[in-house]
């Protein structure tokens, strides 16, 4: 992310937001203050991107106690005072993609139009986003209820969503060996 120009870069080795490095500097400083702020530590706030992508969501949390800083082996200078997590939404749509065709064996298509069955308004808004007539999206739809042992869209966004759920849990699992 910090690579490709999409909103978060380095500069003179602080973290920096497109149009909001004001607003990130703020939200990281306040995590840094002893007193109470009436505005509290951190913050969450977005960096708007090009009309064909999603914003970028930040969110600034202050880290807990120093003590514990000391289990935190790739923190090598200064003392930290805030946690900066970045949430790109195209990323996070490409990795659902991704474990869909893993998961079920679909086509690169087929996880399209399952990811856009998951919003729930139907195979003709679905097309209508992808791009596609209602007859190319109703044929991805007849081969993904074919690879999923499904019958009708309803039951389809519960087993997708299941799956996702089962992703999220193997992905926790794994961090705690």
């Amino acid at each position: 992310m910090l690579d490709d120009g999409g909103g978060i870069f380095l500069e003179n080795g602080r973290l920096g937001a497109a149009g909001r490095s004001e607003v990130l500097r703020k939200a990281i400083a306040s995590c840094a203050r002893t007193s109470p702020s009436t505005d509290g530590p951190g913050g969450e706030f977005e960096i708007p991107r090009d009309f064909s992508s999603a914003p970028i969501r930040v969110t600034v949390t202050p880290l807990g106690s120093r003590a514990r800083l000391a289990e935190v082996p790739w923190i090598d200078r200064g003392s930290p005072v805030a946690l900066v997590t970045i949430s790109e939404p195209d990323m996070d749509r490409q990795r659902q993609k991704i474990n869909l065709r893993r998961r079920f064996g679909l086509t690169e298509a087929e996880s399209g139009v399952a990811i856009e069955i998951l919003k729930g308004d139907g195979r003709r808004a679905a097309a209508r986003r992808l791009g596609l007539s209602d007859t190319t999206a109703k044929s991805h739809l007849e081969r993904i209820f074919d690879k999923t042992g499904t019958h009708r869209q309803a039951e389809l966004v519960r087993v997708l969503l299941d799956a996702a759920d089962a992703q999220d849990t193997e992905i926790s699992l794994s961090y705690l060996r």
